[in-house]
């Protein structure tokens, strides 16, 4: 049987955080001679010597560092062990992921999230940015539980379960000293094939990858995010379709111009969708409730 109890792990833990046993009973909620006890009854048990009074404080002994260094280890295990055990006990997820479309404004989910923490702080929450068929590929692979944003409709069979958010228009936007300004319009896409489109790169990973806007034969130029995109086409870089809530303040502000062109980009409709294979917990059930809000979206589109 082991010499070694938890309390006394707690005990040497605080003596050497508070280097006095007055204040490692207070951290403790004991009797400084409760401290004093536990300790010397270890040092007698082990017959090892872990701390030593120096300058009127309790500095730990070579022997006492390496029990603490391990003892703290070991009490972050069994902190963990007791919260995975409240989790099973209560039907609890350890882990939820969501996939975020990388059109839409993040701020709105973070408001979520800090009340799926208050509500479920067992719960690890995870979100990660996908683009494109990404968002719809992150739950078909099961690289995610829940997807924001997914866009347009996918067949995907019936283990995903999809609630329409609402739709985002786009933009045909340049450079107010883009070349394509002196063209005729609408612009055709024999004009428009001459100047490199800005993109981002599809995340997919078992669906076909997409682009938002390129057409053949034209030269692409990607970049991380629409962050990157619109400065990329502020500055002439290249052209392309921006979401009209990102583009509109850029032109408003003479940064952007947007263009007539004759084969305009459709709407693009927005859902939330998850996988209903998945056996959902009350997490999972509080983010998908709270993302059928019919005043999230908007938040979502708003400027970022």
């Amino acid at each position: 049987m082991s010499k070694i109890s938890v309390s006394a792990l707690k005990t040497v833990v605080a003596i050497a955080q508070t280097k006095d046993f007055t204040k490692a009973a207070s951290v403790l909620n004991k009797v400084p001679t409760a401290v004093s006890y536990t300790l010397n009854n270890l040092e007698q048990n082990l017959n090892i010597k872990l701390f030593e009074r120096k300058n009127k404080k309790l500095e730990p002994t070579a022997a006492g560092r390496y029990l603490i260094a391990k003892a703290d280890l070991f009490l972050d295990d069994l902190d963990e062990c007791e919260n995975t055990l409240k989790r099973i006990s209560q039907n609890f997820e350890d882990r939820i992921v969501i996939a975020v479309n990388n059109i839409i404004n993040i701020n709105p989910i973070l408001d979520i999230l800090k009340q799926s923490q208050n509500k479920f702080p067992l719960t690890q929450i995870e979100i990660k940015q996908e683009v494109h068929n990404g968002v719809w590929d992150s739950l078909i692979t099961n690289r995610a539980q829940i997807a924001i944003g997914a866009p347009n409709e996918q067949l995907l069979g019936i283990n995903i379960q999809s609630v329409k958010l609402g739709e985002i228009n786009w933009f045909f936007c340049v450079s107010p000293d883009c070349e394509l300004r002196n063209f005729p319009k609408p612009i055709t896409n024999d004009v428009l094939r001459r100047f490199p489109a800005v993109c981002i790169k599809d995340t997919a990973k078992m669906l076909e990858k997409k682009n938002a806007w390129l057409l053949d034969g034209q030269t692409c130029i990607y970049v991380p995010t629409f962050k990157d995109k619109i400065q990329a086409q502020i500055r002439n870089i290249g052209v392309g379709f921006i979401p009209s809530f990102m583009a509109q303040p850029h032109i408003n502000r003479g940064e952007l111009v947007s263009l007539e062109v004759k084969d305009k980009k459709h709407a693009t409709t927005l859902s939330i969708a998850w996988n209903i294979s998945e056996n959902h917990g009350p997490c999972a059930n509080f983010w998908i409730e709270n993302l059928k809000n019919p005043n999230l979206f908007s938040k979502l589109t708003s400027r970022l």
